[in-house]
């Protein structure tokens, strides 16, 4: 049985700083209840929170929490554990911070009596290192001891041919029939078929989509549409699932309905992948492999499709912080390849940025934290980058160099960035 837990949590609001907004009520009322939001995709931990609440109920609990994107780690003591109760929401709303938009949506209430700030090696001490994956909940012992990442197994593939393929939009905004008529266009499959057997004479080893596997967030889409794309690549092109790497882009999620508590706009897009591996955790970011040649090869997979607030849903941000703490347990290895996999760009590939106003949610290229992206793939031994989004396919190197400590710049290793096209638009 879990001894505590970790929370992770994120500020989601630009005008709400979520540790004083209960600091300030634990002063007032001497606690405050803290509401975990889980994600869609993470486990409910209903037994596990029943056993801490009857636990902290004897004797108060430590618990860690912290946030990875502004480095930030706190020690809160808790006496209780409530899982929600959909119908009433907050076990005590005026002693819960009101930035919460409808507390029935929280799936458990953690009462603390103290919140403490505290350094990242005091944290360590407490909790072990804090933990790498995306989730927000993490049950621990108090021996818990991060350990470093046991890479996964490479997959054998049979074929040193990659094929990347982007923005295929099936729905509303695709060009091309979904199944073959006399008379029409061939489907975007029969295309790439035609490809293959030019360039790698039939016989590829994996395949990589960068996103935009729909149109404009359209859930039936993926699920219906989406779901038959991927299993006709799998079956046409002969390449097994387990070696089709694929991520989300700004048409995958439902960014009109942006939940930066629960994650449920990101549903559709993680059931039709559920739907397709039978077994699918967005929370899995690498992957590996080894070509016939030889070549290990060790791809990250990197979801650029975050925001900060609704208002930059035009933009990539990838939130940096949550990949370097997991690549920071994965040395590079000088005899693997490292490639990073995103949908926004690194860097512009349109000569010139042009709003599109039918859609607001994908006007334009920029990732807001590309900086912190490309320094981050460049210390870590990252190769190349591989992105789609704009439509504009398109060859570049980066060399960004980083003073260090010293006021030196170190030499930076360069980074190429292969920008795929349109594979969906006519």
């Amino acid at each position: 049985m879990p001894e505590t837990v970790i929370l992770r949590f994120r500020d989601h609001r630009t005008d709400v700083d979520t540790i004083k907004a209960h600091a300030i009520l634990i002063r007032k009322f001497k606690y405050v209840w803290w509401g975990w939001w889980r994600k869609d995709s993470e486990p409910r931990h209903k037994t596990i929170i029943q056993e801490l609440g009857e636990r902290a109920r004897k004797n108060e609990l430590e618990i860690g929490l912290f946030d990875l994107s502004t480095s930030r780690y706190f020690v809160a003591s808790a006496s209780d554990f409530l899982p929600n109760s959909r119908s009433r929401g907050s076990p005590d709303a005026k002693r819960t911070p009101s930035y919460y938009p409808d507390s029935r949506k929280v799936e458990a209430w953690i009462k603390l009596d103290t919140i403490k700030n505290v350094s990242l090696a005091e944290f360590i001490r407490k909790f072990g290192e804090p933990p790498i994956s995306e989730h927000t909940f993490f049950p621990i012992s108090k021996e818990h001891k991060s350990r470093e990442t046991k890479p996964e197994d490479f997959t054998r593939v049979r074929s040193d041919c990659v094929v990347h393929i982007s923005d295929i939009h099936l729905g509303a905004d695709h060009g091309f029939p979904l199944k073959k008529y006399i008379g029409k266009d061939d489907p975007v499959i029969e295309r790439v078929k035609r490809d293959i057997n030019a360039i790698c004479e039939g016989k590829i080893g994996l395949i990589v989509v960068s996103g935009d596997l729909g149109s404009r967030g359209d859930g039936n889409t993926l699920l219906i549409e989406g779901l038959d794309f991927l299993n006709a690549l799998h079956r046409e092109l002969e390449v097994p699932k387990e070696a089709m790497l694929v991520i989300p882009g700004n048409h995958d999620f439902r960014l009109s309905e942006y939940q930066p508590t629960d994650f449920s706009h990101e549903r559709p897009f993680n059931t039709t992948l559920r739907e397709f591996y039978g077994a699918y955790d967005p929370d899995e970011r690498f992957r590996r492999f080894v070509f016939p040649s030889g070549r290990h090869v060790e791809f990250l997979l990197i979801n650029s499709v975050r925001l900060r607030k609704t208002e930059e849903a035009n933009y990539g941000y990838v939130e940096w912080p949550l990949y370097e703490s997991r690549l920071r347990a994965r040395r590079p290895d000088a005899d693997v390849t490292r490639i990073a996999v995103l949908h926004h760009h690194l860097i512009s590939m349109p000569r010139e940025e042009l709003l599109n106003n039918d859609y607001c949610h994908a006007a334009l290229s920029t990732t807001i934290d590309s900086g912190a992206v490309i320094e981050g793939l460049q210390a870590h031994g990252f190769r190349l980058a591989l992105h789609g989004h704009q439509h504009v396919p398109g060859i570049a190197r980066i060399s960004r160099g980083v003073i260090d400590g010293n006021n030196e710049a170190n030499e930076p290793n360069d980074l190429e960035v292969l920008s795929a096209g349109s594979a969906g638009e006519d």
